[in-house]
C-alpha cells in the first residue's frame, strides 16, 4: 500500500505543479507498479496482495481553447489476493 500511495502521490505533484505549455498533447506516459505485498484493509477483513502489478497512465493535453487537462488511470492487471478475517 505504502508504493501505491507513493506513486500517487508522485502522479499528484505532477499534477499540481503542471508542465510547461511546450509539454502539452504529449503522448500518454505508461507506468507499472509492482503491488505484490501490499495489504488493503476493510472493516475487520486484511486483503494481502500476493502476486500482480498496477498499470499506470497519465496524459495532459491542452484544446484549442487553452483549457488544460489532466487523465490519470490505473488499472490492476493479473492479482491474486489472499483474505484473512479477523475473529
Amino acid at each position: 500500500m505504502k508504493r501505491f500511495l507513493l506513486v500517487a502521490a508522485a502522479m499528484a505533484s505532477v499534477l499540481l505543479l503542471g508542465v510547461s505549455s511546450a509539454g502539452a498533447n504529449q503522448p500518454a506516459e505508461h507506468f507499472t507498479q509492482d503491488v505484490t505485498g501490499d495489504t488493503l484493509q476493510c472493516g475487520d477483513t486484511t486483503y494481502t496482495i500476493v502476486s500482480g502489478e498496477i498499470a499506470i497512465v497519465m496524459h495532459e493535453g491542452q484544446s484549442a481553447s487553452g483549457n488544460t487537462n489532466f487523465t490519470g488511470t490505473i488499472t490492476p492487471s493479473c492479482f491474486v489476493v489472499s483474505v484473512v478475517m479477523a475473529g
